[in-house]
């Protein structure tokens, strides 16, 4: 696994990252060596922050064929990008005998990696620390009358919009991205500004709804 998952361990490590890129390249147009080698030039830029925090750093080679749809949950080999993301975070931490230090994770994710970390957080959020949401072109929403991958109608059994309410989460979008989006359902309006704005307001809305306290 550390051969084809770029990682870096610091000398110490209290928490696990996982970093998730986005695709600078049509969906399925990289061989998983050359997004191995994309990931390896990612996670350098990470050691700093990774020995100034004790973060062990992961990187997923996701947006090769057998995940070329990562960040709307095509699974072209039969397993789903976010099981296959345990299955190395529980490797890695095994192999390195980190004990429990991968039971929850921190994850950042940028453009198609963003989408990605959104619907993890939703399907996954117990196991979720803090998550960094950057340039998403859509969300999961917590409405019935959108589809999964960008509502709640048909979403897998764990999805859990109350539970991803309460983990602190921080969207990034940058001012001047305003190029319009594809349109996609439950997404409202064109930029990638609009639909953080929105999907950030109907968090919050759904945590009250819900009892939780808004992160």
């Amino acid at each position: 696994m550390t051969e084809t998952v770029a990682h870096y361990m610091p000398s110490t490590a209290r928490r696990v990252v996982a970093v998730v890129h986005g695709s600078p390249w049509p969906d399925g147009s990289k061989s998983v060596s050359e997004v191995v080698d994309y990931t390896w030039f990612l996670v350098e830029g990470w050691r700093s922050f990774a020995d100034e925090h004790d973060a062990a750093i992961l990187a997923p080679p996701l947006g090769s064929p057998g995940f070329a749809d990562y960040r709307g949950w095509r699974a072209d080999n039969g397993v789903r990008p976010d099981v296959y993301l345990n299955e190395i975070v529980t490797q890695f931490v095994r192999s390195r005998s980190l004990g429990s230090v991968g039971d929850r994770l921190s994850l950042f994710g940028h453009s198609a990696g963003a989408q990605f970390v959104a619907r993890y957080l939703v399907l996954h959020a117990s196991r979720v620390t803090a998550a960094v949401i950057s340039a998403a072109s859509t969300f999961p929403v917590p409405d019935d009358a959108a589809p999964w991958p960008f509502g709640s109608k048909g979403a897998p059994q764990s999805a859990n919009w109350s539970s991803a309410c309460g983990v602190r989460a921080t969207v990034c979008v940058g001012a001047n991205d305003t190029e319009p989006r594809p349109s996609a359902p439950g997404q409202p309006g064109t930029t990638r500004i609009d639909r953080a704005t929105a999907w950030v307001a109907a968090m919050r809305a759904h945590a009250v709804a819900s009892g939780v306290t808004p992160r």
